[in-house]
């Protein structure tokens, strides 16, 4: 009986050998692919913290690389301001080739320019600024000047006439276009374009003063009074206005008046000593 029952149990030692062994193999083989996944799976988290600190060190450059611009931008308008404009002009070149479509650097650097004498190249910059940023209401006006200075008045006018459909709150932009008005004899343009910049300031005593001159052009000696008081009213101590007064009051033949305004205004500004009778 023992002998009979032998061969099935030295038959499942055999088949449990057999299947550890091959349960052996099949480990052998597929760990490594295992290993190589988890390897790969968790090589995945660091690969995105690394794309994210790339984007972050972009942005960081970005902002130093903007921050070194504002820098350099501010120390070329010190050396403006501080009448260095050669250095200036090399500054703003700097600012330009930093960042060849920023407007603001072209039109300051035309500014240097036209400071240092050069209105053709100041010219050419101004409109570069224009080319890169239509919407730029800053190099009108400085075109305007340059026109202006180059008794180009026509282009002076357009250039200022633009500078106002984008910023129509510029007072000093209507007084520059109303002194060119008053230079070519039209005279109710120039009056107009001083009214809008006393709209726009009130305390406005310039615009007052011109409105006040262009009526004395044209004879308009009540007219002239009423702007010149006007300009007195915001500024007491406006010794020009003092003077055209007493112009106005010698034309309407009041001499004792006329003398009273003329002493005034010697007072206030002691330069004025043809007025002294």
């Amino acid at each position: 009986m023992m002998s009979d029952s032998n061969p099935p149990a030295n038959s499942y030692r055999t088949a449990l050998i057999f299947g550890g062994v091959l349960l052996l193999l099949i480990m052998l083989l597929v760990l490594p692919n295992v290993g190589a996944w988890l390897a790969d799976h968790e090589s995945n988290p660091a690969t995105a913290t690394d794309s994210k600190q790339t984007a972050a060190d972009s942005r960081q450059t970005e902002v130093a690389s903007a921050g070194s611009r504002q820098a350099l931008s501010q120390q070329a308008t010190q050396l403006l301001e501080a009448g260095n404009y050669p250095d200036a002009i090399r500054a703003f070149e700097q600012v330009t080739q930093q960042d060849p479509k920023d407007a603001k650097g072209w039109h300051n650097l035309g500014v240097a320019y036209h400071k240092k004498g050069d209105q053709d190249q100041a010219i050419a910059l101004f409109n570069k600024a224009i080319a890169l940023d239509p919407t730029f209401a800053d190099p009108y006006y400085s075109l305007g000047i340059a026109y202006e200075e180059k008794q180009q008045i026509e282009q002076a006018i357009k250039n200022y006439t633009q500078h106002i459909a984008l910023d129509p709150q510029s007072k000093k932009t209507y007084l520059r276009l109303g002194s060119l008005y008053d230079a070519q004899q039209q005279f109710a343009r120039a009056i107009d374009a001083y009214r809008r910049a006393a709209a726009i300031d009130p305390a406005y005593y310039v615009a007052y003063y011109n409105i006040g001159n262009a009526f004395l052009h044209q004879q308009s000696i009540d007219s002239a009074i009423t702007y010149y008081e006007k300009a007195i009213a915001v500024k007491p101590d406006y010794a020009k206005a003092y003077s055209n007064l007493g112009n106005c009051y010698l034309q309407k033949k009041q001499n004792d008046r006329a003398q009273q305004y003329f002493k005034k205004a010697l007072e206030l500004d002691p330069s004025l000593k043809k007025y002294a009778k």
